[in-house]
């Protein structure tokens, strides 16, 4: 790792650096680094690999060396507390343990900034910590090291150390005897190291209860300590969708929230930082990304609040390159308090779409697919109540209302009650959102290694293990031709552009062509040393991309069936081809983990995407050429920026490697398919997964979209290919009854939490003051049927995407009522 401070000051955006003062420079490079503010000093505790110590003083802007670590201590990720004070104020006590190399050190410090002072040989150095018999005292137990723990002080007489170390452990050292009095695990599988872990309690209430936060990765703690029962609680806290791939970020408690520095992930290769700024209401338990940020990315730094100047400090740190910073930054923390821009409104109401949909898919989960009432019937009884407080309003109050409901009738023409624009809208988006199972087909013994539709969509060709192409009406289901000729498996077959051509490739080390029409071999290509692992048709029809065992990707002309392009880049097998829809560029996946998009024409390499951890399996570019989504057997679904190459999204889920993905036609859902047995739909905007879809019984092998995008039709190794529909997409009296429930169902759901939407996030979209959105929200009540409790969670996947819609109709009924 190099060290540097020329990055301090060459990456500072100059967008983002208002918000922030440079400070004088660190004396030495810092990351990892350990601070404890006291007075008007910071007490910079050494870092990673450095032994240094010194206190800055924040009023005269200047450091001074306190004192170096013993030389045969080597500090890594390493953990500082403030203990206690003694009699005079100006001197307290320290504790310095952890990291990846063992040591439990105390330092009694003495303003170095005092010269007055008569300086004792006992204060200002790091010694062994003792018990009362002069032993040495480990907090390490048996011998571990506890690399990256984190801890406070806490308890009644503030003499309990809580701490939080790898691999998910917590535990309650009594600093008086010198001994552990509890040792926990938290309820989580994560690694907990270099994370975020906070004290609530105020620390002279005296307490027998000791409240804590912690946050890693996506991990959330809120946890209480009993130190009556010894015994811990753990509630949990869900983190910010965008803030969990990171940690080793700064971060500090300003009143009632934690706000949150920048942020290191660590990807194979290199290193992903943020330099984005998150604030965690802690009474409110809600998230707030700021419009602004750090004026660099920056990873392992350290921040300290000094409360008496009402400012934030950010110390040390490393940059993308890996380098190791001299920073030292200042901020006011009158940042944190100002009103939330338009920008900052818009993230805190699709980050509530974001935590709504992700306890859907948990209760849906944790209950076989069922959905909780309990929490919609307390919004049910908050609206009636609402409505019926506000019933009792002045008459002209009502006869505000009333003219409401007159110009929104003039306006849209529509009648009083329940909108039947809302029906439409509520039809399109539980359609557009939610799949079921319409059909199987049965191969039984056999394989199913691909199914695909044909372009107009009439027709699904599959291949399987037993050598044999079938061709399907996508109408009756039956099957209507079989394609003989391969003698191994066919690992896929696919329709030309036109539909009038079939290209397979097979384990038989051959890759043919055959005429839809007649069923009829055209072509066959062999002679080639190595097996095809993937292939794809131009969008022209002309051309077609294949990938070998060789690690090779080539180019061949059909009509001739002749080699036209050799190109070579990857350093392992390559799993997956695929053309853009302009043809221009091919887009590779492969075993050395990485994507690559190469420039179809030359055949050079445009860009390399590294991210995946694992064998990455599928790339494919959207419809418009603009992204790329991959899927790897490291359980991910990755977003690229085609144009830039670079990463957008990580989309988590699926408990076993990922085979396939695809983009819907519209570009913003994506379908993908895993060893786990499981399809799943994605979200593309929220990044989310938005839908399950169960009944293969063994590892689903490929999935295809509809050109229409209504059917999504998954093959598997359990013999079975398996089409799944828009819902209610059948027009029978049994699915009309069926549509109008889903549509009461909807309705209710609407009715229930737009009022407290519209109360808790209209600022969002408008400035207007509470009364005239409270009748907005009470006319959508008035007029809305009561309905019995809502019977599925697709009905309120649906509420919240109609809510987004209407909210924005707010500022018609602004200008209207403000005329």
């Amino acid at each position: 790792m190099n060290i540097t401070d020329s990055d301090s000051e060459k990456n500072v955006d100059p967008s983002d650096a208002t918000a922030f003062q440079m400070l004088a420079l660190l004396p030495s490079a810092l990351q990892r680094g350990q601070c404890v503010m006291h007075n008007n000093e910071i007490l910079i505790c050494g870092g990673y690999w450095n032994n240094e110590c010194y206190s800055y003083h924040t009023i005269k802007n200047k450091y001074k060396v306190i004192c170096s670590y013993p030389i045969e201590v080597t500090l890594s990720s390493h953990c500082v507390v403030k203990l206690r004070s003694n009699d005079n104020s100006s001197d307290i006590t320290l504790l310095s343990f952890g990291g990846e190399y063992r040591h439990t050190l105390i330092m009694k410090y003495r303003s170095v900034w005092d010269d007055n002072k008569e300086k004792k040989e006992e204060y200002n150095e790091w010694i062994s910590f003792l018990d009362n018999d002069y032993e040495p005292v480990y907090i390490e137990d048996h011998g571990e090291k506890y690399e990256g723990v984190r801890a406070v002080v806490g308890g009644s007489n503030n003499n309990l150390l809580f701490l939080t170390y790898p691999p998910n452990d917590i535990a309650v050292f009594n600093l008086n005897t010198f001994r552990y009095v509890k040792q926990d695990i938290l309820p989580s599988d994560n690694w907990i190291s270099n994370h975020c872990f906070v004290s609530i309690t105020d620390p002279n209430a005296n307490s027998r209860k000791t409240e804590m936060i912690l946050f890693c990765e996506d991990v959330g703690f809120a946890i209480e300590y009993d130190e009556n029962n010894n015994t811990f609680q753990f509630q949990t806290l869900r983190v910010c969708s965008m803030l969990r791939p990171f940690l080793a970020y700064a971060y500090v408690v300003v009143d009632d929230a934690i706000v949150f520095f920048g942020g290191l992930h660590q990807k194979k290769v290199e290193w992903d930082l943020s330099k984005d700024i998150y604030r965690y209401s802690i009474r409110r338990n809600t998230w707030k990304k700021f419009e602004w940020s750090l004026p660099l990315p920056l990873g392992s730094s350290f921040a300290v609040a000094n409360k008496e100047h009402q400012c934030i400090h950010i110390l040390g740190g490393c940059d993308t390159n890996q380098n190791v910073l001299f920073l030292h930054l200042k901020i006011d923390f009158h940042r944190f308090v100002q009103d939330d821009t338009h920008t900052e409104q818009q993230w805190i109401v699709e980050e509530e779409e974001r935590r709504v949909i992700e306890e859907i898919n948990a209760e849906t989960d944790n209950m076989n697919r069922g959905y909780n009432l309990n929490k919609l019937k307390v919004m049910c009884n908050y609206s009636i109540f609402a409505h019926s407080y506000l019933k009792k309003k002045k008459e002209k109050r009502k006869t505000e209302i009333e003219m409401i409901i007159i110009h929104w009738n003039r306006l849209s023409g529509i009648k009083k009650g329940w909108i039947d624009e809302f029906d439409k809208i509520i039809c399109h988006y539980l359609l557009m959102r939610y799949f079921k199972q319409f059909r199987v087909f049965y191969l039984y013994s056999k394989s199913v290694t691909s199914a695909q539709f044909s372009p107009d969509g009439t027709k699904i060709v599959s291949s399987s293990n037993d050598g044999v192409i079938r061709i399907w009406d996508f109408g009756s289901g039956k099957m209507v031709q079989i394609l003989e000729g391969h003698n191994a498996t066919v690992e896929n077959a696919q329709f030309s552009p036109k539909g009038d051509m079939i290209l397979s490739y097979s384990y038989d080390k051959t890759m043919r062509l055959w005429d839809v029409k007649s069923g009829k071999e055209i072509r066959k290509i062999e002679g080639q040393a190595w097996t095809s692992l993937s292939a794809q048709f131009s969008p022209d029809g002309l051309t077609f991309v294949s990938s070998f065992y060789d690690n090779s990707i080539r180019l061949w002309d059909v009509n001739s069936g002749k080699e036209i392009k050799k190109m070579e880049g990857h350093a392992n097998l390559i799993k997956s081809v695929a053309y853009s829809p302009d043809g221009q560029y091919i887009v590779s996946s492969s075993s050395d983990e990485s994507v690559i998009i190469w420039n179809a024409e030359s055949g050079e390499v445009v860009y390399q995407l590294c991210g995946h951890s694992a064998i990455v399996m599928k790339a494919k570019f959207s419809s418009d050429g603009s992204y790329i989504v991959s899927c790897s057997k490291d359980k991910t679904i990755r977003i690229w920026n085609a144009k830039l190459g670079t990463e957008l999204k990580k989309l988590q889920g699926h408990s076993s490697g990922v085979n396939d993905v695809q983009f819907f036609p519209d570009g913003q859902t994506i379908v993908s398919c895993s060893d786990d047995k499981t399809v799943r739909l994605w979200d593309l905007k929220l990044g989310i997964q938005t839908q399950i879809l169960h009944f293969h019984s063994d590892y689903v092998t490929r999935i295809d979209i509809s050109p229409n995008g209504h059917t999504i039709i998954s093959s598997s190794n359990d013999g079975t290919i398996r089409l799944w529909s828009l819902y209610l997409k059948k027009k029978t009296g049994k699915t009309r009854k069926k549509i109008k429930q889903e549509k009461m169902d909807a309705r209710l759901c609407f009715t229930s939490l737009f009022r407290m939407f519209v109360i808790k996030h209209c600022q969002a979209y408008t400035k207007t003051e509470m009364p005239i959105i409270e009748i907005f929200a009470v006319f959508l009540i008035k007029y809305t049927q009561t309905l019995s409790s809502l019977s599925t969670s697709k009905s309120l996947i649906a509420a919240w995407q109609i809510i987004r819609m209407l909210i924005k109709k707010l500022s018609l009924f602004v200008t209207i009522y403000s005329s």
